[in-house]
Formats: structure tokens, C-alpha cells, sequence
């Protein structure tokens, strides 16, 4: 009986993973799973605990010849003691899919009733001082959670303070595509990515162009038609637009066509990496950590020479293999050849860090 008990347990407890899982994923939108999703796995889940019922009876004939009541009570109730957190996740997976539909059937899609973005995860992990772990929770909130500006935000005020301006750039950047049509998340991010210009990078050109065209965007009202450019001024434009259409296909989650367009802008400037480090960002957004640990090592080969962007690919990919691969030790190899390149760099320093971190965690594994 012991043996078809463990079954039920077993089952049981993937059941419920399975559940966090999705919910977790790109499944997920609007912070639930579709109906049909939901359905699909709400019966798989009861179909497969009734294996697990069906399991155990038969490996109790199996060893004993009968079922005796005494046993059957035993079994059904050690089911509904193991079944229930996984009843109670599927039931309220269920519950949150057909309480949106039915939002979206009365209101619309555009209404205004959203659940509560919950980005504490990514703030444990930034007060736990595990930087690029909380960047890359931000960026999977961002998934969760399409129609709030705010995980994009906090990835972007934590990489900021982490020193990794680049990145917070091209979070920046990232939020005013996506949410370009919200003129109060437009100007925020713009002003931000201002001040990060002229702050850090000391390009007052460029920050003062974006603060022009925060001012223009305040003073016309929203209905104003956008100008339009030919010629010459046209042209001059074609890169900033296609970058534009490749965030906007990575935030359609047609990551593909973005990575795609990404490296056809760096085609066109392969002296600038900066296009193949957003289609990292995109593929590491969609979960395809492999991926983007190729694409990471290919310009980390590739600008072998640039210390800066090989810094920072190599910096990146160490998040990938602590993060997500769980390869510490892969991690502080990539982290340790960063700080002897580059020794005083901004990128060591942080480095350095992470491997205190990754030091501390190794030795209280070995304990």
C-alpha cells in the first residue's frame, strides 16, 4: 500500500509544481493563463490524480489480494490531504482565467481592471545584492504583466544604480517603444533616459533632443498627426525606426522577427553591438536562455578586443549560468577572467562582487 501512496504523493506534488510553472510563464497574460490553457490542465490535473487512485488500488490487490475499507479510507484520505494544495492551485488558475474573460467580454480589452503586479521577488533578490537575478525577474515580470510599465522600470532604476548604464539605456529605450501611446510612462522613461544621457555619458546633444521632444509631445495635444520625413532626413532615420519595430515585435513576443531585425541593424553597423545586446535582452525575456547565451558568447568572440563590450557580454552571461543554469562555479570562472582583463573597470568592480556572493554561497554548500 506504502508504494502506491508514494505514487499519489508524487503526483501530487508535480501536479502543483506544474501549476507555479505556468503561472509563472509565457503562458500567462494578463497575470493568468487563458481559458482553454486553464481547462486543459484543470482536467489533465484531476485525470491524473484518479491514475494515481487507480495505481495505488491495483498495486493493493497486486501485494494483498483485497482492498480492505480500512485501507480504502487510508488511501482517500492521505489523497485529499496531498491533493489539496494542487486543487487549490489549478481551482484558483481556473477561477482568475474565467473572472478575466468575462471582464474582457463586458468591458473590452483595454479595461481597467488589472491584477496587482507583484514584482517582490525581483526586490528580494535586489536586496539580497543578487543584481543580475533581480534583472532578469524584472524582465520576466515584464512578461507576466504586459500592460504595466513598472517591472521595466525597476530593472531600469537597478541597473542604474549598479553602475550598468549601458543596459539601463536600453531598458529605457524599451519602455518608451512599448508604451509610447501612455504619454505619462513616454515622458517618465524619456526623462530618465535624459538625464542618464547627459549625466553619464556626457551627451548633452542627444538629451537635449529627447527634452525638445518631451516639450513638443506636452505642448500638442494627443490627436496631433506626426510629422512626416522624406529624403534625406528619411534615410537618416531608417535605423532608429527599425530598432522601434524590432522592440515592438520583441514586446509582441515575436521574438524571432525581433532578434531577427536586431542583427540587421548591426549588420548595417557592426561596429556598434549594442542592437545584438537588446536581442540578448529579448531572448532571455522569452526564456531562451540558451539562446542568448549563444548570441552573449558570439559578441563576447566577436569584440574579443573592445574591453567594455566584452565585459559586459561576459558580465551577462555570468548571470545566465549562475541564474539560470545554477552553475556557480561556471559563473565565477566568466566573473574571474572579467576582473583580470579588466582590473579597474567599472565592470570588475561589480564583478568582484558577485563572486563574494558566489563565494559565500559555495562555501555554505560545502559546510
Amino acid at each position: 500500500m506504502y508504494k502506491g501512496i508514494a505514487i499519489i504523493v508524487v503526483i501530487d506534488v508535480i501536479l502543483y509544481i506544474v501549476a507555479r510553472m505556468v503561472e509563472d510563464s509565457r503562458l500567462a497574460r494578463k497575470g493568468c493563463v487563458s481559458v482553454p490553457v486553464a481547462v486543459l490542465l484543470c482536467s489533465g490535473a484531476i485525470i491524473l490524480h484518479m491514475i494515481g487512485l487507480l495505481l495505488c488500488g491495483a498495486i493493493v490487490l497486486r501485494e494483498e489480494g483485497e482492498w480492505a475499507p480500512n485501507q480504502m479510507m487510508t488511501v482517500l484520505g492521505i489523497s485529499l490531504l496531498t491533493g489539496a494544495a494542487p486543487a487549490i492551485a489549478y481551482a484558483m488558475m481556473a477561477i482568475r482565467s474565467f473572472s478575466t474573460m468575462a471582464t474582457d467580454f463586458l468591458y473590452g480589452d483595454d479595461y481597467n481592471v488589472k491584477p496587482e503586479v507583484d514584482v517582490r521577488k525581483a526586490q528580494k533578490l535586489a536586496e539580497d545584492g543578487d543584481i543580475e537575478g533581480a534583472v532578469i525577474e524584472y524582465r520576466q515580470c515584464a512578461r507576466r504583466y504586459p500592460f504595466s510599465p513598472d517591472p521595466l522600470f525597476g530593472a531600469a532604476t537597478l541597473l542604474e544604480t549598479a553602475k550598468r548604464n549601458d543596459e539601463a539605456v536600453e531598458t529605457y529605450r524599451q519602455i518608451i517603444s512599448k508604451f509610447k501611446e501612455d504619454k505619462n510612462v513616454w515622458v517618465k522613461a524619456s526623462r530618465r533616459l535624459a538625464e542618464l544621457l547627459r549625466d553619464v555619458f556626457s551627451d548633452a546633444k542627444r538629451a537635449d533632443t529627447i527634452l525638445a521632444a518631451i516639450e513638443t509631445r506636452l505642448a500638442a495635444p494627443e490627436s496631433a498627426p506626426k510629422p512626416t520625413m522624406s529624403g534625406a532626413a528619411a534615410q537618416k532615420t531608417h535605423l532608429p525606426a527599425l530598432l522601434d519595430r524590432a522592440r515592438s515585435l520583441a514586446d509582441s513576443d515575436r521574438v524571432d522577427d525581433a532578434v531577427a531585425l536586431f542583427r540587421e541593424v548591426f549588420e548595417q553597423r557592426p561596429e556598434k553591438p549594442r542592437p545584438l545586446f537588446e536581442a540578448a535582452s529579448a531572448l532571455e525575456t522569452a526564456g531562451r536562455f540558451e539562446d542568448a547565451a549563444e548570441l552573449l558568447e558570439w559578441i563576447a568572440q566577436e569584440f574579443k578586443e573592445v574591453d567594455k563590450v566584452w565585459g559586459e557580454a561576459v558580465f551577462r552571461l555570468a548571470g545566465i549560468y549562475e541564474n539560470k543554469y545554477r552553475d556557480k562555479q561556471k559563473a565565477r570562472d566568466a566573473l574571474s577572467k572579467l576582473v583580470w582583463r579588466t582590473p579597474g573597470s567599472e565592470q570588475a568592480k561589480l564583478a568582484k562582487e558577485r563572486i563574494e556572493l558566489i563565494d559565500e554561497a559555495l562555501d555554505k554548500k560545502t559546510i
